[in-house]
């Protein structure tokens, strides 16, 4: 079995191929249950679950489990898809110790010690219901030279185009901000042939503006207005302002395209959020914001 981290936004996820004895637990631990199937799990930054895939036929014949399944997480209980005729439902306290146990079985070096602290920590505060909500924001890091400086598409908020099954699992926070479907979980500097070569504000910045993300405008061009952050050392994470909605939206990795932060509030100006004070969970460094040109393409 194929066992994915989902964990980042912006690189790929980390995984790694359960055998042998770690291969049998699993099986046991989820023999005759109702499993979430793997497009439904709740969006966010940071730890969400993780996707179990199964490798041939045969594995599946024999382990009586769906093809592709999520453990862990939060997951609606009506999108539970059967793994066999009238298996009990996965409950979230089994769902929990099954994320914590895959925890332990990420080969060394395969999931950096810094993220594995950090799906811990959550899998454990959400089972324990304490898991921190975001305190009062910050006044926001306004961009007022951008604000008037700038000829805004005007674009609304489009989720259902993302969050297709053909679209969802395939294109991440960089194709959202750039409004460009690859495919191909799209990364800053690929395709002008400048890749990113840290996981740093600077360095994330400049590949993105190889591919033609800038600081300010140019007359005559239409923009959308964007922001970065950075999980430092892990990840990176892009916003888009949607113009005529007046909120910002963002689209976590393999996961739905949301309007909310990590507490569930409206990422909205008038609400006093935005990308540079709203709950990023783990991705503490606010980068600025940046424009890209309608059009522009990603890879």
């Amino acid at each position: 079995m194929r066992v994915t981290l989902d964990v980042f936004s912006g690189r790929p996820n980390p995984s790694w191929t359960l055998t042998g004895n770690d291969l049998r637990q699993l099986v046991d631990r989820l023999a005759g249950r109702e499993i979430p199937s793997p497009g439904v799990a709740v969006g966010g930054l940071g730890y969400r679950s993780f996707i179990v895939s199964l490798t041939g036929d045969a594995q599946a014949a024999a382990a009586q489990l769906p093809p592709t399944f999520r453990v862990g997480g939060q997951v609606p209980q009506s999108t539970a898809a059967p793994a066999a005729a009238g298996g009990a439902l996965l409950s979230p306290q089994e769902s929990d110790q099954t994320a914590l146990w895959l925890l332990t079985t990420a080969p060394q070096g395969v999931v950096p010690d810094e993220v594995l602290r950090h799906a811990e920590s959550v899998i454990k505060q959400r089972a324990s219901g304490t898991l921190a909500q975001a305190q009062q924001p910050q006044a926001p890091a306004q961009a007022p030279a951008l604000a008037t400086q700038c000829a805004f598409a005007n674009i609304p908020y489009n989720p259902d185009f993302w969050n297709t099954p053909v679209v969802q699992p395939y294109n991440n926070c960089y194709n959202y901000a750039a409004d460009y479907r690859t495919d191909s979980r799209a990364q800053p500097g690929t395709i002008s042939g400048h890749p990113y070569d840290a996981y740093q504000c600077p360095n994330m910045a400049m590949a993105a503006e190889y591919d033609g993300c800038a600081q300010s405008c140019s007359a005559g061009v239409t923009y959308y207005l964007v922001a970065l952050v950075i999980w430092p050392g892990n990840d990176f994470h892009w916003y888009r302002y949607q113009s005529p909605n007046g909120f910002w939206a963002h689209k976590p990795g393999q996961t739905p395209v949301r309007n909310v932060d990590n507490s569930d509030r409206v990422i909205s100006p008038a609400d006093g959020l935005d990308p540079s004070n709203c709950d990023r969970g783990p991705y503490t460094d606010f980068c600025g914001y940046l424009v890209i040109p309608v059009g522009m393409q990603v890879e």
